[in-house]
């Protein structure tokens, strides 16, 4: 695949991360502060660069179900439905 595919297949992912986060309205603070304590790796308080790449890392990495390195339409519209049901209702 090329580098141009891999990016967009990361920028997809990403849009559906943010997307997430936009849908995390439906959250109570709690449950907000501990996503924050999941993701702050290093206990800062807040999430730096890394740390973000690193929870977007573990996102492909659970996307690409057939671990080639590459994430497939049906891969990524599974992983958006997992994504889904994951949020609050």
């Amino acid at each position: 695949m090329t580098r141009f595919l891999k990016g967009f297949f990361f920028s997809i992912l990403m849009l559906n991360a943010t997307q997430a986060i936009a849908l995390e309205a439906r959250v109570n603070p709690e449950q907000i502060k501990q996503k924050m304590r999941e993701n702050d790796l290093d206990n800062s308080g807040s999430i730096s660069k890394i740390e973000f790449m690193k929870q977007a890392e573990a996102r492909f990495n659970a996307a690409d179900t057939d671990k080639n390195g590459e994430i497939s339409a049906e891969e990524l519209e599974a992983a958006r439905q997992r994504m889904l049901k994951q949020l609050p209702q």
